[in-house]
């Protein structure tokens, strides 16, 4: 099977939320085939897919795999959503608001749109969702902010990464409006990971890690409900300890 893999040049593999100011840093997108896993990444070739002047981040594949959705700026005043047709390399803009920006979008698991993280007019940054034609948007979680990132479960629950201070790793449900507190970066030392669902939905990782000693103290497993300690950060992203998953760095603790 060929698999492709997304990387947002200009941070590493690191994507940091984006700003709310209307002009965030430069950045493209690539894509790369690696049809033997990892390993094909010491040959393969970046190929082109977002690369106008501006910004352009956060890609993330349609369940199909037949498009991508991506946030950009290019006017240097909003940030959009947009989607890479794979067929046939068209982009396509799917959001067009004039007084909100539109960050992380990730695909429904209904299949009926997408999930962003948007900036409002007064800034306040909450989770919407889309259709997939980038219309009749939708407030998820009205008191649940600032939210950073996020990642679907199931169709009910989702993990959002909530800016602080502190920051904090939550699992809420849209049938209720509620949140379970799952981590807190309330020490100086500690980071969040980027929360990320396994290869099923169903299954969450993300590591709270200890920064000084690089010791993981957390790791949190939906499929498992069970907290484990122990084991070793290895690097600034990797792999996750819990078989199945790849987590990025979030949050540092204040």
């Amino acid at each position: 099977m060929r698999l492709t893999l997304m990387a947002g040049l200009a941070f590493a593999l690191v994507q940091q939320p984006a700003p709310n100011p209307a002009s965030p840093a430069p950045c493209d997108i690539y894509v790369l085939a690696i049809p033997n896993g990892v390993a094909s990444m010491k040959t393969a070739a970046p190929q082109p897919m977002a690369t106008k002047p501006g910004y352009d981040n956060q890609p993330a594949f349609s369940p199909d795999g037949s498009r991508v959705l991506f946030a950009a700026n290019r006017d240097g005043q909003q940030t959009d959503i947009y989607a890479y047709v794979r067929a046939d390399t068209r982009t396509v803009q799917l959001t067009t608001t004039t007084k909100t920006n539109e960050n992380s979008p990730t695909p429904l698991p209904s299949g009926s749109g997408f999930s962003v993280v948007m900036s409002e007019e007064d800034k306040t940054q909450r989770l919407w969702s889309f259709d997939n034609a980038g219309g009749n948007p939708k407030m998820l979680l009205t008191d649940i902010k600032p939210v950073g990132y996020h990642a679907w479960l199931d169709a009910d629950r989702v993990a959002l990464f909530v800016l602080g201070p502190p920051a904090t790793l939550q699992l809420a449900s849209l049938k209720t409006g509620k949140a379970e507190m799952l981590a807190s970066a309330n020490a100086p030392d500690v980071l969040i990971a980027y929360p990320l669902v396994g290869p099923n939905l169903g299954r969450l990782a993300a590591p709270v890690v200890r920064y000084r000693t690089g010791d993981i103290v957390h790791a949190h497993s939906n499929a498992l409900r069970q907290t484990r300690t122990g084991g070793h950060y290895r690097g600034a992203s990797g792999q996750a300890l819990i078989p199945g998953f790849r987590w990025r760095l979030a949050s540092r603790g204040a």
